[in-house]
């Protein structure tokens, strides 16, 4: 008994050495979280409002946009959707964009002596639409970007009050331009950028003709102020 009494002391003494020494030993501090950088890869939705002007004028086949001929400048409004897909790599961000935008950049102006109807001569771009390839430059929620690729305009002219002819078409060309967007989440941004297409070129819309002269439409580069609204799916 005498034996089991000394054991059982013994035990308890190295016990309480041990608790004492592991008190006086410094406490670690509990680890920081370790701040994830932000990414831009992913596919994202969203929704843009544009701001277009374009210099237009009304010729015709006879005679080749003579001075005094109507020129109908346009400028107006647009809005629609962007879908897109981001690569991010350091920090560099690989891109593709499409959108759609719907809406009216209208231009209308008194028909001159010279041109031979009487009446208004207007024209309209009724929509917009680009398919195009971005790169960029990302500091951590902040990217700026460079864009281009190809543009298809949406584009109407008609001729007479009340109206005598009016014809429709799409154009396609080259379009460029820049952009800056900023993150507010991982999911959602905001982005301003500015596209200018190429030449529109000659649309003939009065082939009858009406006005005893083929008439047609001279537009020249097309100018976009966007901004945007992007919702990214973060981390597929």
């Amino acid at each position: 008994m005498k034996r089991f009494i000394a054991v059982a002391a013994a035990i308890a003494a190295f016990g309480f050495v041990n608790a004492a020494s592991a008190a006086d030993m410094p406490t670690k501090a509990p680890m920081a979280p370790v701040a994830v950088p932000f990414n831009w890869t992913g596919f994202y939705v969203g929704a843009v409002g544009s701001y277009g002007w374009a210099n237009a004028e009304h010729c015709s086949v006879v005679v080749p946009c003579a001075p005094g001929f109507p020129v109908t400048n346009m400028k107006g409004w647009l809005g629609g959707a962007t879908v897109g897909f981001n690569y991010q790599f350091n920090n560099i961000v690989f891109g593709v964009e499409g959108d759609w935008s719907g809406g009216r950049l209208s231009g209308s102006s008194p028909s001159t002596a010279g041109y031979g109807c009487a009446g208004t001569c207007d024209n309209e771009i009724r929509s917009v639409a680009t398919l195009r390839g971005r790169l960029g430059l990302a500091w951590n929620q902040f990217l700026i970007y460079g864009t281009a690729g190809g543009a298809w305009e949406r584009l109407q002219a008609s001729l007479g009050s009340p109206v005598l002819v009016s014809t429709t078409t799409t154009k396609s060309n080259f379009v460029w331009g820049a952009g800056a967007e900023y993150a507010f989440t991982k999911n959602l941004s905001a982005k301003v950028e500015y596209l200018r297409t190429t030449k529109l070129g000659t649309f003939v819309y009065d082939t009858v003709p009406v006005c005893g002269a083929i008439c047609t439409l001279e537009t020249k580069e097309l100018s976009l102020l966007r901004f945007g609204l992007n919702w990214r799916f973060a981390g597929l």
